[in-house]
């Protein structure tokens, strides 16, 4: 029989540990106990490791290749041939995760499952086998931090990645499963450094980048109103939705973006303010994927805000190379630099020119963005 009472954070720092112990076939290609940490202003982090960008995989596209780069899009189907978590070493799986059922399994367990030999549970859950989907938690191989881990969604089914409503409030449930209000989920769409077209969310803790105040900076950004909404339709006799959303944008930080989180939710059951959020995010990632704008997104707050950083292409020049590949890790404030000369030179005012000058989306682009997911909700919602 399962044990329901196993807790998401203690299952994951066990079976990670073990797994970073390991050698040969699925071991780490990096330690992160060789990061060179600088502070910055601001309460920003750099991060240097030689082994880390040695050994960290290449990201989807080819941006020497020319005949590749004409064919960048957000959104590209998944291709067998290349590298997919289907085929990564068992290694490097630390357990599973039944979100619909908000269940935690160990790899034996899931084993037995497979075998068909848990007859017991399936009684007990009046299911059949075949509704049991299991998503795999798999060790990052080149880890940033302690316990730096993937959460793969669906992975034979060979989705590629692609952020929608209803796989976004799937994964929220993990924060249902862990107790630490210290966990992060981050997302990199393709064109924004994931290194992987199969989809995937990874897992961080802020308390392993950030011992002292134990919060990444882009949480700590200050913030201007874009709406608020009831998601309410009074033309509706049943609405979907019984948690309101309100919409921010960053003002002063390194990047533009929007920050969804719950209002009207007190009382309300968590998977409802899930639901909500999981909306109100699809539908402007919707409008990011339509226009072919690639996105950052960071989660926080046990689930409850969202973060959604649209910006260039990650092709737009090479000279990142030298510096940092900005993904949702760089845009929520720690910064893994790619030189050692960088490194120790780097500043906060060094880090506002780069992302000013090759990640941040223009003026008019960005706000196009916002009013098209402005008059979407305004047109059906309160």
């Amino acid at each position: 029989m399962v044990d329901n009472t196993v807790n998401f954070d203690d299952i994951l720092s066990s079976e990670w540990n073990s797994w970073y112990k390991i050698k040969g076939k699925g071991a780490p290609k990096s330690k992160y106990e060789e990061n060179k940490i600088r502070s910055l202003q601001g309460g920003f982090i750099a991060i240097f490791n030689e082994g880390l960008i040695q050994n960290k995989r290449a990201p989807e596209f080819n941006f020497d290749s020319e005949e590749e780069q004409n064919e960048i899009k957000v959104y590209k189907n998944f291709d067998e041939s290349k590298f997919n978590f289907n085929s990564c070493p068992q290694e490097e799986i630390l357990f599973y995760v039944n979100l619909d059922d908000e269940i935690i399994f160990t790899k034996e367990q899931n084993k037995q499952l497979d075998e068909k030999n848990l007859d017991e549970f399936e009684n007990n859950c009046d299911k059949s086998l075949n509704e049991f989907i299991n998503h795999p938690i798999i060790a990052n191989v080149s880890p940033i931090a302690k316990n730096h881990s993937l959460i793969t969604v669906y992975p034979e089914e060979c989705l590629p990645q692609v952020i929608g409503q209803d796989i976004l409030s799937l994964v929220l449930t993990t924060f249902k499963l862990s107790n630490s209000p210290h966990m992060r989920l981050g997302f990199n769409s393709l064109g924004a450094f994931s290194s992987v077209n199969h989809l995937h969310f990874q897992i961080l803790y802020a308390d392993e980048l950030f011992p002292q105040e134990k919060i990444f900076p882009i949480e700590k950004a200050n913030k201007k109103l874009v709406l608020c909404s009831t998601l309410q339709n009074d033309q509706e006799e049943i609405n979907m939705y019984s948690v309101g959303v309100r919409v921010e944008e960053l003002v002063g930080y390194i990047v533009k973006g929007l920050v969804f989180s719950p209002v009207g939710s007190e009382g309300q059951d968590i998977s409802d303010i899930f639901s909500s959020l999981a909306f109100a995010v699809g539908a402007y990632t919707n409008i990011l994927l339509d226009e072919q704008i690639p996105h950052n997104i960071f989660i926080s707050e046990r689930g409850q805000k969202i973060y959604v950083v649209p910006r260039q292409y990650e092709n737009e020049t090479k000279d990142y190379h030298h510096l940092c590949k900005p993904a949702f890790l760089e845009t929520a404030g720690a910064f893994i630099v790619r030189d050692q000369k960088f490194f120790n030179e780097l500043t906060i005012e060094g880090v506002h020119q780069f992302f000013n000058k090759y990640v941040q989306l223009s003026e008019s682009q960005f706000n196009g963005t916002v009013s098209k997911f402005k008059s979407l909700l305004l047109q059906n919602f309160q």
